[in-house]
């Protein structure tokens, strides 16, 4: 009987392993194929993988002759490739996707249920890395679908611990630092594994601002905010800010006067403290209903939305809708193209970048009743194919989050990453590679983020936001407050005083809440208390105090005592006689002066002589 060569091909795309044969339906009926494959990774983070695929003939009429396997790295070494009657050279070709082994069988194996068996091995850099406190494992996703069996296998250093997170987490443990998926568990999703508690990221941000008015302005620039996932130290501001305060959202807003036909570029250093679990955070329900309302660019009463939101309900459903249901464009990323929103990607879903995939979820989720926002950052990531970004020179990224009741917490989700890394989790379990630049909530579009604040074509040349991940935080953590006390040395008896309790943060990360006490001997009130809550860095909290002595023939002194939780001020005040004040015997000296004046010009007045007519 005649035998017939059959040739396979295998692709894999990006960092997603694919086995797709060249004419499938030939194959499934005359081919099983079983995949094992393992990943031992070493503490420089060098990985060391082997394939091993066993093809099983269903036929006697059939054998592979040829097999092709497109590696998605471009960091490959130390390749070897084997089936069971020995070595194989292989044709190797770099393209734009990796490396392609195109792999000739020593041996052409015929009979049913014979076995062919490739093995393949090889050296990369690309598995693994270390990046400041976080060693990080992606192994590729694996179109399981096509194969009869699969299991992979993660080896690391046994030094390292338990992993923070690992991506799916069905997963079987097989010995100390071993890590074995099945196809059941992978799906198409690849493995994502990470070990550390924190990832610490040291930042340098530029902003351009101006004033082309010709009166003098207030300007703010968003600063990095704490979120749920982070904290937050500013090393330096410079200039220096004339405050900075906290808005609805939370965003750490910077204040700069400028005066007219004034150009500014400012820098900010510090440092964020990244985690992949949030922390609970309590909103009040008067600002949770602004996280419900319909936007630009978040339609949530668009009828689309609005039907869609009602099949799809929780925001899981939403995430996975959103992931499934958008297609990346990759040419959009260099390209200078207009942000469509939630209802314009609905009916177009073939060309969506990170907004629209953030937009659409916010819509929906809005629409269903789950107060959801955006965070706009900066997205760590080594290969923007895997992981991208949505512009290129300040490496911007935007991902939604909503505001889960029952845990009181802010939950990040990132359905554009869940869809370019064909499906790795990014709902359950986030990472430690978003670092938060700005929040938009109450406004879809502001404030702008680090990177946004370009005032010409030669801006735009400019790299804007630099993070680098650390080690450690060089500077020391202080969050220490200082009061200064405004008021008049002598106030009026029986008169009303006006003055200000000024709290400024002069440390690096917010202040905790505080109460501050005042406290009078003999003036009204007697006893006030303030509650002031958490202060940025170099901003302020400005109290406006009113005291009055209630007796209008009150003359002394007194003391004004202000106590906080770290300080204790007192002012001595003088108590007058208002008649004594200086402007009252001035205004009293101008209106006696002003009666005299009156008197005499009508006394003049009766005196003139009017001669008869």
């Amino acid at each position: 009987m005649r035998k017939i060569a059959l040739a396979l091909f295998s692709s894999l795309i990006l960092l997603i392993f694919f086995a797709i044969f060249k004419n499938q339906a030939y194959a499934e009926k005359r081919f099983s194929t079983d995949y094992s494959l393992t990943y031992n990774v070493a503490k420089n983070a060098k990985t060391n993988a082997t394939i091993k695929i066993t093809f099983t003939n269903k036929t006697s009429l059939y054998y592979i002759s040829t097999y092709k396997i497109q590696l998605a790295f471009n960091d490959v070494s130390n390749i070897k490739v084997s089936d069971s009657q020995g070595k194989i050279n292989p044709r190797i070709i770099k393209n734009n996707r990796g490396n392609e082994l195109s792999v000739t069988f020593n041996e052409n194996i015929v009979g049913k249920d014979k076995k062919q068996e490739l093995n393949i091995s090889f050296t990369t850099n690309e598995v693994a890395r270390i990046d400041g406190n976080i060693f990080e494992i992606i192994v590729p996703g694996i179109d399981s679908k096509e194969l009869d069996n699969l299991t992979a296998t993660v080896i690391v250093p046994k030094d390292l611990g338990s992993p923070s997170y690992v991506k799916p987490n069905t997963y079987t443990k097989t010995g100390d630092g071993m890590f074995t998926f099945d196809k059941s568990d992978l799906g198409r999703s690849g493995i994502n594994m990470a070990f550390g508690k924190e990832q610490i990221y040291k930042f340098n941000l530029f902003y351009h601002i101006d004033n082309t008015n010709i009166f003098s302005v207030k300007k703010s620039i968003a600063l990095p905010p704490p979120t749920s996932y982070q904290d937050v130290y500013i090393e330096n501001i410079n200039p220096k800010p004339q405050n900075v305060y906290i808005d609805d959202d939370g965003n750490w807003m910077a204040e700069f006067g400028l005066p007219p036909s004034k150009k500014e570029n400012i820098e900010v250093t510090g440092y964020a403290s990244v985690v992949a679990n949030p922390k609970g955070s309590i909103v009040s329900n008067e600002l949770l209903k602004k996280y419900l309302k319909n936007e630009r660019y978040w339609e949530s009463e668009s009828p689309k939305i609005k039907d869609l939101a009602l099949k799809l309900k929780t925001p899981s459903e939403i995430y996975d809708y959103v992931v499934n249901n958008l297609t990346y464009d990759y040419d959009r990323v260099t390209k200078d193209q207009s942000r469509a929103g939630a209802e314009s990607v609905l009916t177009d879903p073939t060309s969506a970048v990170c907004l629209e995939f953030t937009d659409l979820f916010i819509a929906l989720s809005r629409s269903a009743g789950i107060p959801a926002r955006e965070l706009n950052g900066y997205g760590y990531t080594r290969d923007e194919n895997y992981r991208p970004l949505s512009k290129v020179s300040d490496v911007l990224h935007s991902w939604p989050q909503y505001y889960d009741l029952g845990k009181q917490s802010w939950v990040m989700v990132d359905p554009t990453w869940g869809n370019t890394t064909g499906g790795i989790d990014y709902y359950h379990t986030f990472d430690f590679n978003h670092l938060t630049l700005a929040i938009h909530g109450v406004k879809s579009n502001y404030p702008v983020p680090a990177g946004g604040y370009k005032l010409s074509a030669k801006d735009e040349t400019l790299k804007d936001v630099i993070v680098t991940p650390v080690k450690v935080i060089t500077l020391k953590k202080s969050n220490a407050t200082k009061i200064s006390f405004k008021f008049p040395s002598k106030i009026n008896s029986g008169i009303s005083s006006k003055g200000e309790i000024i709290v400024e943060n002069t440390g690096n990360y917010a202040s905790d809440p505080q109460s501050i006490l005042l406290e009078t001997e003999n003036l009204s009130p007697k006893r006030s208390q303030f509650r002031i809550g958490r202060i940025p860095p170099f901003g302020k909290n400005t109290i406006p105090i009113v005291v009055s002595s209630s007796n209008f023939l009150t003359k002394g002194e007194d003391n004004i005592k202000i106590t906080s939780q770290s300080q204790t001020f007192i002012q001595n005040v003088e108590v007058i006689l208002f008649f004594f004040n200086i402007y009252f015997i001035i205004g009293g000296t101008l209106v006696v002066i002003a009666i005299i004046i009156i008197s005499i010009i009508a006394y003049k007045s009766r005196s003139i002589y009017l001669p008869q007519q």
